[in-house]
């Protein structure tokens, strides 16, 4: 159930497991169509890891989805997020 990963991925973000929260939301994004905040948690974990170029896709990957779904307001704060 991919509400189940999300969740299961927020709770390990909250608890501050980093890799786990990266498995979880790349299980969760090759299986839902998630409309951009899923990519923010990813990004910001991956960063964590200290993982900056990937980090940085991920964020830009999300900004691409969230305008796709018209979240321009998300869009712009995952660039931002993409810069640094």
């Amino acid at each position: 159930n991919s509400l189940t990963l999300l969740m299961l991925a927020n709770e390990y973000f909250k608890a501050q497991r980093w890799s786990d929260t990266v498995a979880i939301l790349r299980d969760y994004l090759a299986r839902a169509a998630d409309e951009g905040a899923a990519y923010r948690l990813l990004g910001l974990s991956l960063r964590r890891l200290g993982d900056e170029p990937a980090a940085r896709q991920a964020f830009l990957q999300g900004a691409e989805t969230a305008r796709r779904h018209r979240h321009d307001g998300m869009a712009n704060e995952l660039e931002s997020q993409a810069e640094g």
